[in-house]
């Protein structure tokens, strides 16, 4: 009788695991970094020149899902990474043409750093649960330092992949187009299905049928 048990309750773990992993985060879109800078700054302060600037990169959504986390790669052109303060990143989209308008989301995060071996650091913003649908995105990362005269230059990547993106100052006045693309990554968690849901009810239910049958028994 035991043995029947165990063997349900394992079976009902193998459900549940697989159950929760069609709901984990996956890197959705990744530019990698070339390991060298654009020629433009991503600083939101005057240091970077006039009212500060914000760069642009998109990238493409295949069906419905939830946008979790965002990475960029910048270098320090000027300071050091003892300035970082926090991002400020906006989402634009879907089927968006360019930087310009209300954005559909945005915000104020501390994100993560990492050191990269090239000098480089990757900020990592987490915890996001932003619903996109199908069509091309556009998300923007600026920097804000406590150093008035610190610059961060986004990194350059050779991802063939819409070979395009921008530079905005912070008031909206000014934008350039540029070719080419910029380093970063976007995460997603697919928004789960009725099936996948009813699948995952089941699980606990049934999980806790046999735990109730173990303990009478």
């Amino acid at each position: 009788m035991k043995t029947s048990i165990t063997k349900k309750l394992l079976l009902l773990f193998v459900v549940l695991g697989a159950t929760c992993g069609a709901f984990a985060d996956t890197t959705f879109w990744q530019n990698s970094s070339n390991g060298t800078a654009t020629i433009l700054c991503d600083t939101y302060l005057a240091s970077c020149g006039g009212p500060g600037w914000i760069v642009y990169d998109d990238f493409v959504v295949s069906g419905q899902t939830k946008i979790t986390d965002f990475t960029y790669t910048d270098f320090f052109s000027t300071g050091q990474i003892s300035s970082y303060v926090s991002t400020k990143w906006f989402v634009f989209g879907p089927n968006a043409a360019d930087p310009f308008g209300p954005p559909a989301y945005s915000g104020t995060a501390v994100a993560t750093s990492v050191l990269n071996g090239d000098g480089s650091y990757t900020f990592s913003i987490t915890g996001l649960n932003l619903p996109v649908t199908d069509g091309t995105w556009i998300v923007g990362f600026s920097n804000i330092l406590n150093d008035p005269n610190a610059v961060t230059t986004r990194a350059d990547s050779d991802d063939p992949r819409l070979p395009e993106w921008w530079q905005q100052n912070t008031t909206g006045t000014d934008q350039r187009t540029l070719p080419g693309n910029t380093a970063f990554s976007v995460s997603t968690s697919a928004v789960p299905e009725p099936s996948s849901l009813m699948l995952f009810s089941s699980a606990i239910l049934g999980l806790a049928g046999v735990l109730r049958q173990r303990l009478m028994g």
